[in-house]
């Protein structure tokens, strides 16, 4: 009969609906799922691979130590639990989080494209990417007009050096390149005089600065080299509550307290 095929895909389609939402509910209450269950075991767990001082090392009492370390402490305290490292190599670290070991990833990491789809990543807290150190004395400041005929040390094959060909080709008189195999050699011949300016890391250039208070940094980015934490793409209430956390910290000073301390 006609209106038993019209019950029939009335219960089908009314299936279907609650089918879906059920489907919905799940993955709403998904999105908090990592978060409530860190806050319930009391632990944040952390992917690191403690081989890259100043952010993650071992020290002499066999303890991870480093920038990275006392940032996941910060971040566990915002949440009200306590960081817990796995640690393991750097190409491991997204293993850990497809594993179910660790929650969330801190270590030095650079937001890989190819993981977008299945990892979330958070906004910069360190700018690795290349700078200008000069001497404090030395009055540069713009850049790259200041830059004609100094001699700049850089690190061979970086994007600094090409940078600085560059200004070889478009500075009036034009600067000297002089290439170094590290970022410490570079800073060396700064320090040296065997160089006006010197092109590195910021990494680099922090840590010079913290040893040689007569050299400063020209407040400009030469490349852009993000350190970002990652947890799986699903876990969104996971990331906004670490977002809150380093927003936190930018605005208190914590995050650039933390910095100084492993940089300086």
């Amino acid at each position: 009969m006609w209106w038993r095929d019209c019950i029939a895909k009335y219960v089908r389609s009314l299936c279907l609906a609650l089918l879906l939402l059920l489907l919905f509910s799940a993955c709403g209450g998904g999105e908090g799922e990592a978060l409530r269950r860190i806050r319930k075991s009391g632990q944040l767990r952390v992917a690191i691979d403690p081989s890259f001082p100043p952010f993650e090392t071992v020290n002499g009492q066999g303890e991870i130590v480093g920038l990275d370390v006392d940032l996941a402490r910060a971040i566990a305290q915002e949440l009200g639990v306590e960081a817990v490292f796995v640690t393991t190599s750097y190409d491991a670290l997204y293993d850990a989080i497809i594993s179910e070991d660790a929650d969330i990833i801190i270590s030095a990491l650079y937001p890989d494209p190819n993981q977008m789809q299945t990892f979330a990543f958070s906004s910069a807290y360190f700018n690795a990417g290349e700078v200008v150190v000069v001497p404090s004395n030395m009055g540069i400041n713009n850049i790259p007009a200041d830059l004609a005929g100094k001699r700049i040390s850089v690190v061979n094959s970086t994007a600094g050096h090409l940078e600085a060909l560059q200004w070889k080709k478009s500075l009036s008189p034009a600067p000297t390149i002089v290439a170094a195999a590290t970022g410490e050699e570079a800073i060396n011949m700064l320090i040296n005089g065997q160089a006006d300016v010197s092109v590195v890391s910021n990494i680099t250039a922090q840590m010079a600065i913290g040893a040689h208070p007569e050299l400063q940094k020209v407040n400009h980015h030469l490349s852009q080299e993000p350190y970002v934490i990652a947890t799986r793409v699903e876990n969104t209430k996971l990331m906004e509550a670490i977002e809150d956390a380093l927003d936190k910290m930018r605005q208190t000073g914590t995050l650039e307290t933390i910095i100084q301390k492993w940089m300086r």
